[in-house]
């Protein structure tokens, strides 16, 4: 707890030295005029007793009164705010990292625990405002309570000091106990997440085999059977401790009022006036241990965050690609490609796919098809290419002269790409006039009517397998790169875009002079092609010039 307490102080100080003593002084604001309150009770109940006017005590009540709602309010605002930027200013961290992660690290990242930190972990985060807010209130109060029973009665405050002892232990114990008991239940959540996952994806197939559907079926039953007893036991002991808790906490009542009278001369008047200050001693404990727990979640929550910043530091990102290439590489002739080496890590004792030595020199208006048996390297071909993966030998020369990696953000900005995976996102950045632009691409692909571009806005992206290859294809040529890259760009496209795509397409973006590579399998239409390259294995097996028109 003192850990999570530190983690969190540190959170709330970063960037805003004085927020602490802003905020603590509205905290104790707040518990001084609840003080104020039960004083001004205790003299209201003490002048009618005998007599005497209330006026005095009733408007320290209401002054009282209105004071807590202030400091309540400001400092419920302040904790808020203040770890609600925290959360943002981490997350956006993150986003804007993300992108200059180098590819090969990225594609390495699990993106379901990613989306889980950056939700779940950035809303606790968010939300710490609150339980800390509650655990330094019930801190206070139980000092300041303590102290007041001293002062109504030793013998009492030994006692209630001896219980909050108690309960802490206890708190902590429990605590400590628990934590395991969660992580197994978040563990039964997240393998019945897989289940649900796999009957999601894999619907079109379940459908079809009956078999396989009732295993999974079956699986996610017996999951969810025992989750949901993982989940009640849990609880239960959970609960169970915090009504122990209560019991005590009320129990501490019933010792001041029907045991220390027996050991200890007190009189009723202060009978009354201690248990007073008890009730407010509970709250305060009630307090501190329903907020302790989720004080804990969120700092461990902020820790993982910050771990995770840690990885997208300056020195470990790449420098962000420009919009338009600009100097010596803006105007490039030929591309060589001497020798380039890439291998990806080995993992669980096996070694990485390897690919190259590649060897190939690609002009500026010409068009060339890379094909090749699936797992041969065509995509890390392309992706070598455009800079995405770093060689491990060889050099990649532009007009003769070799790329300098300070250049490296001015080649990438060369390339329009439609990879495999054709997603798209949202945003799109497009040149002037680029929205004209992409309503005609968009009818030219027979988009018209199903999404638009707006605004630098994809209108709508719920397309069909097919419909997304197009608009993707419709996004790389929106920036009008020099050299475009399709991936597999026709694999769901009917026999009419197909078609379309080779003898209309790409011919006109060749003659436009631009230098487009197409990684296909479509054996009748190589002839359109200028050159054919061939990997297998991950080399270039055969780099053949076909005449154009043939």
């Amino acid at each position: 707890m003192i850990s999570a307490l530190e983690t969190l102080r540190d959170l709330g100080a970063d960037g805003a030295p004085t927020f602490w003593r802003r905020a603590l002084s509205r905290i104790g604001l707040g518990v001084a005029a609840e003080w104020a309150i039960l004083y001004a009770v205790l003299r209201g109940l003490s002048a009618q007793r005998s007599g005497e006017s209330t006026v005095a005590p009733l408007l320290l009540f209401l002054g009282s009164l209105w004071i807590l709602h202030w400091a309540n309010h400001q400092s419920s605002l302040m904790m808020r705010s203040r770890f609600t930027e925290v959360a943002r200013r981490s997350i956006a961290a993150i986003a804007g990292g993300l992108h200059r992660l180098p590819l090969l690290e990225f594609e390495r990242l699990d993106r379901r625990p990613l989306m889980t930190l950056l939700v779940g972990d950035g809303g606790r985060v968010a939300a710490a405002g609150r339980p800390l807010l509650g655990l330094a209130t019930g801190l206070i109060r139980t000092l300041v309570a303590l102290a007041f029973i001293l002062w109504l009665s030793a013998a009492v405050a030994v006692v209630a000091t001896g219980v909050g002892l108690l309960l802490v232990a206890v708190m902590v114990g429990r605590r400590v106990l628990m934590s395991e008991d969660f992580a197994q239940a978040a563990q039964g959540e997240s393998r019945l997440y897989e289940v649900l996952r796999d009957q999601h994806q894999g619907a079109p197939a379940l459908r079809l085999h009956s078999a396989r559907a009732e295993e999974l079926s079956a699986r996610f039953r017996e999951l969810s059977a025992r989750l949901k007893h993982t989940r009640v036991d849990v609880w239960s002991r959970y609960l169970g401790g915090l009504y122990a808790y209560h019991a005590l906490l009320l129990g501490l009542l019933g010792v001041n009022a029907f045991v220390l009278p027996l050991f200890v001369d007190i009189g009723g008047e202060s009978v009354r006036e201690t248990n007073l200050a008890l009730l407010f001693l509970l709250f305060a404990l009630v307090s501190v241990v329903f907020s302790a727990p989720k004080v804990a979640d969120s700092a461990q929550a902020a820790v993982r965050l910050d771990e995770f910043c840690e990885r997208l530091q300056e020195e470990h990102l790449e420098a962000a690609t420009v919009g338009v290439s600009q100097g010596r590489l803006a105007n490039f002739d030929h591309l060589v490609m001497d020798g380039l080496t890439f291998a990806f890590p080995a993992r669980g004792g096996r070694a990485g796919f390897g690919v190259g030595p590649i060897h190939a020199e690609l002009r500026r208006g010409e068009l060339v098809f890379v094909t090749g048996p699936s797992g041969s390297g065509k995509s890390t071909f392309l992706k070598m290419l455009c800079g995405l993966y770093p060689p491990n030998t060889g050099t990649l020369c532009v007009d003769g002269e070799a790329l300098d990696p300070a250049e490296l953000p001015d080649f990438r900005a060369l390339f329009g790409t439609n990879f495999a995976d054709h997603d798209v996102v949202d945003r799109v950045v497009a040149e002037a006039g680029g929205e004209a632009r992409a309503a005609v691409l968009l009818e030219e692909m027979g988009l018209a009517d199903k999404t638009s571009i707006e605004g630098g806005r994809i209108s709508a992206r719920a397309l069909s397998t097919g419909q997304r290859e197009r608009l993707a294809m419709v996004v790389a040529r929106l920036r009008d790169r020099p050299i475009l890259l399709f991936d597999e760009a026709t694999a769901a496209q009917d026999p009419e875009l197909r078609a379309f795509f080779y003898d209309t397409l790409l011919p006109r973006l060749r003659d436009a002079g631009k230098l487009v590579l197409v990684v296909t399998h479509d054996e009748q239409h190589f002839g359109l092609a200028d050159r054919l390259l061939r990997l297998e294995d991950g080399r270039v097996v055969a780099d053949t010039v076909t005449p154009k028109g043939a």
